[in-house]
């Protein structure tokens, strides 16, 4: 699943281009959580943002379509509506995956 979100442009200062990439690496996980919310038992595999936006595989019990991209756009709302916040830690990177149960290959 690929998601876009502001195109960079080499305009862009590194402190802004920094800002640009925690903002996609905010939004993959809260469109995973929104997918695993609506897909009980989907697991996410962990990939890196990229130059447009960032990238997701899913491992699910059932077969998106493109008439669940709507109900998955309509949970990240709700999810940015309720306030999240995430918290950067200390903790390496694995760990992280492995306390939020990514159990695929982590590039």
């Amino acid at each position: 699943m690929v998601s876009s979100v502001v195109q960079s442009s080499p305009n862009l200062n590194p402190q802004e281009n920094d800002k640009l990439q925690r903002i996609r690496h905010t939004c993959a996980h809260i469109m995973a959580m929104a997918v695993q919310k609506l897909y009980p038992g989907t697991k996410a595999a962990i990939r890196p943002v990229t130059d447009t936006g960032f990238y997701y595989d899913f491992d699910s019990p059932v077969s998106f379509i493109p008439d669940d991209l709507p109900k998955i756009t309509a949970n990240n709302i709700m999810l940015v509506v309720m306030e999240l916040f995430f918290v950067t830690s200390d903790l390496k990177f694995y760990k992280k995956a492995f306390l939020h149960g990514y159990h695929y290959r982590i590039n």
